[in-house]
């Protein structure tokens, strides 16, 4: 009898019917003689939902209210699947994380799980119920709900997997695998059956949706088996797994696009050091960063641009700051592999690829396992096609 985790993302609980379908599944994993913990989303659509209530309301909101406000959603879905299982003779019950006792440290909007109350979910697990888990969500050292940010979901499902001793954590979602490249744009995109940890967190963390990238090191640190499928097929999936257990990896893995970038640009008679630790006080993922003299360029998730504004227009005059522009309908495209930057042919074929497309970079950067570009919005797609054909993916 194996002890395994579930986690079903927002496409698989989207509505109802999605949610009983799930259930059912549930179900069959117990009558193949499995214990099973369950970690849920917010149904699709509801955190976005969510959020534009605090933003209707002010763009300069308390984050520990927003978290309030936010984490609702997977308390939603935590319970419904509680009663479709109940519905299905399955012994099953929600648990808040508070309840479950899931600590995390840090930043609204952004904490980080430390500690799990195991005794309180193995009671129920020992007796044969199934307890639903909110996602997304823990509670702070101050008593206060905190959230993990965007996809957090996915690292309270391993969390709680290598808290708990799980054999495997299962993350279940609206694609069967990991692709060579996003099938939607890349027809011809490969599936991986196993992949390792360590291309998986550069995807995650130059934009892949398929697994957030807190999760993937807390996988990879702790040593829980992953697997992503999908709810609405089935398939194997694909299995993450250390480096050294791939017999037959190839030196290329996967182009990654991400859409949801903006470029900032802050102009003026700026310190670098100190405004590069203000924006670190701020918690938030850069990337692509260019320093010069007078101006700092980076990348950074569009959902945060409006509290970067907020946040750096306060401190303009005392940091030096005399302009703050953002440049949107971007993308960020990026190759994952090994040895990308001592690869002597790679970065030949790499802007020769991109040539073929368009002359208009915006950003380069690379390192020995990725190499990234930005280009306009309307030329990613083809980039993406003929680097993924141009280097054999």
């Amino acid at each position: 009898m194996a002890f395994i985790v579930l986690k079903f993302g927002g496409t698989s609980l989207a509505d109802i019917a999605k949610i009983e379908a799930v259930s059912l599944q549930i179900k069959r994993e117990i009558e193949f003689g499995n214990r099973v913990l369950v970690v849920v989303s917010a149904m699709a659509g509801v955190t976005n939902q969510l959020v534009g209530f605090v933003s209707g309301i002010t763009s300069y909101f308390d984050p520990v209210e927003y978290d309030a406000v936010v984490a609702a959603g997977e308390q939603i879905t935590a319970g419904l699947l509680a009663i479709a299982l109940q519905k299905y003779d399955v012994p099953a019950r929600s648990w808040q994380a508070w309840q479950a006792g899931i600590m995390a440290q840090g930043r609204p909007m952004c904490g980080e799980i430390y500690k799990v109350n195991q005794s309180l979910l193995l009671v129920d697990i020992e007796k044969g119920c199934v307890p639903i888990v909110t996602g997304f969500q823990a509670i702070s050292l101050e008593q206060r709900v905190m959230t993990l940010g965007r996809g957090g979901s996915d690292t309270s499902a391993v969390m709680l997997a290598a808290q708990l001793g799980a054999e495997r954590c299962d993350i279940y979602t609206d694609v069967d695998g990991i692709y060579s490249a996003d099938p939607k744009w890349v027809p011809q995109a490969r599936k991986h059956d196993v992949i390792s940890y360590e291309d998986v967190l550069e995807m995650a963390s130059v934009g892949a949706k398929v697994l957030q990238v807190r999760s993937v090191v807390a996988a990879m640190g702790q040593d829980v088996p992953l697997r992503v499928l999908s709810t609405f097929m089935d398939q194997p999936g694909t299995m993450i797994v250390h480096q050294d257990k791939i017999i037959d990896q190839k030196p290329f893995s996967g182009v990654v696009v991400s859409k949801n970038e903006v470029m900032v640009k802050i102009s003026g008679q700026i310190s670098t050091v100190s405004l590069m630790k203000e924006i670190g006080s701020l918690g938030l993922t850069i990337d692509m960063v260019s320093i010069q003299s007078n101006y700092l360029v980076f990348l950074l998730q569009d959902t945060e641009a409006l509290r970067v504004k907020y946040e750096l227009e306060r401190k303009a005059e005392m940091m030096g700051i005399s302009k703050i522009e953002f440049l949107k309908d971007i993308v960020k495209v990026s190759v994952i592999g090994l040895g990308i930057r001592s690869n002597q042919d790679f970065l030949s074929i790499f802007f020769e690829s991109i040539g073929q497309v368009t002359s208009n970079i915006l950003s380069f950067m690379a390192t020995e396992n990725r190499a990234s570009v930005v280009v306009p919005t309307l030329n990613g797609e083809a980039v993406v096609l003929a680097l993924h054909e141009n280097l054999g993916l």
